[in-house]
């Protein structure tokens, strides 16, 4: 009745394929029927995920409060078998939440929180452990004069592994007459990079050279620039 509302979302998945792998059988032997046998009949390669988001508004007078919590969780088994340990045990963790308040359509203020870890564990090697936690806080507002409406936001990050960015964005809404909308809009925005860019690391083998990750990789920035217009002919066009 107070026009709060409650939501949840779940999903499992979960992936199993055989992988009989190569087979053992030396060229010189292959006969055309002994060489297509399994060379681990129960080895199987498996994925399993789940994924979940709880979302909450609660209307508190003049203002509106949003708020949601989600979390994504993976494991990735390779050459998994019924008769020992896997040859690779792959996980990611992805947990993080937001929160706004919105007054009226007037002004927005809000915060993000998310936390990325992986563990990765392969025969032969220790355990290698990466995680990284991005918080941001964002702004907008919403000014009107006559026909013409803007929109300024920014949004502040801190990225654990590179530190701050903040990106500044506008938006401008030109409407002279009831059924004509012009707009244009400039952002700046950027790309973290991923685990795999600042943790990675591998020896040299099969012809290459090692692979050496780099954790002072700075995150790719860009700037975006729109323009539209908008009109509506009657009740039943609209371009």
């Amino acid at each position: 009745g107070s026009g709060a509302r409650l939501g949840l979302e779940l999903e499992r998945m979960g992936h199993k394929v055989g992988n009989p792998s190569g087979t053992p059988i030396p060229l010189g032997q292959w006969d055309g029927n002994k060489e297509k046998e399994a060379n681990d009949p129960t080895a199987r390669t498996e994925k399993d995920s789940t994924r979940a988001k709880a979302t909450a508004a609660l209307p508190m007078g003049s203002v509106l409060w949003q708020t949601s919590a989600w979390g994504y969780f993976e494991k990735n088994l390779n050459t998994a078998s019924h008769f020992g340990d896997p040859d690779s045990d792959r996980r990611k963790n992805l947990t993080g939440g937001d929160t706004q308040f919105n007054w009226g359509h007037h002004f927005v203020l809000g915060a993000s929180l998310e936390r990325d870890e992986r563990r990765n564990e392969t025969v032969g090697s220790p355990v290698v452990r990466d995680h990284v936690v991005n918080a941001g806080t964002f702004a907008q507002a919403t000014l009107t004069a006559g026909d013409w409406e803007i929109l300024p936001a920014v949004r502040w990050d801190h990225h654990s592994a590179f530190g701050s960015e903040v990106d500044p964005r506008l938006t401008v809404v030109y409407r002279p007459e009831e059924n004509l909308k012009l707009s244009a809009n400039a952002a700046r925005s950027f790309r973290a990079p991923d685990l795999a860019a600042l943790y990675d690391n591998f020896p040299a083998g099969w012809g290459f050279g090692p692979t050496v990750a780099n954790p002072n990789v700075q995150p790719e920035i860009g700037w975006a620039y729109d323009a539209g217009v908008e009109r509506q002919w009657g009740q039943h066009a609209l371009v």
